[in-house]
């Protein structure tokens, strides 16, 4: 089974991608959180084998500097991240990681 955290403030898309992965028989979503801070929090002590990540989130930490922080605190877990409006500058951040 894969554990997945989503990590996205739009409500309604975070809704959609649970409904999506839900369907699938080997994922499950261990939580849904809406901040990077949240998503850091909640991902060190949950340790998913994967975090669904939107880039742009509201907070302190948006999701680039999230993922930092989740794979410098555990290493092991995926990240995807997920953007509607990233550019190329975005894009070299989000690899970097």
């Amino acid at each position: 089974m894969i554990r997945v955290l989503l990590v996205e403030d739009m409500h309604l898309i975070r809704g959609a991608l649970a409904a999506l992965i839900g369907l699938e028989d080997d994922i499950r979503i261990v939580g849904e959180v809406s901040t990077g801070r949240e998503a850091v929090t909640l991902g060190l002590e949950l340790r998913p084998e994967v975090v669904v990540l939107d880039i742009q989130l509201p907070g302190e930490l948006d999701g680039l500097d999230a993922a930092r922080e989740l794979r410098a605190g555990a290493p092991e877990c995926g990240l995807l991240m997920l953007t509607s409006a990233g550019g190329t500058e975005t894009l070299r951040r989000a690899l970097e990681i």
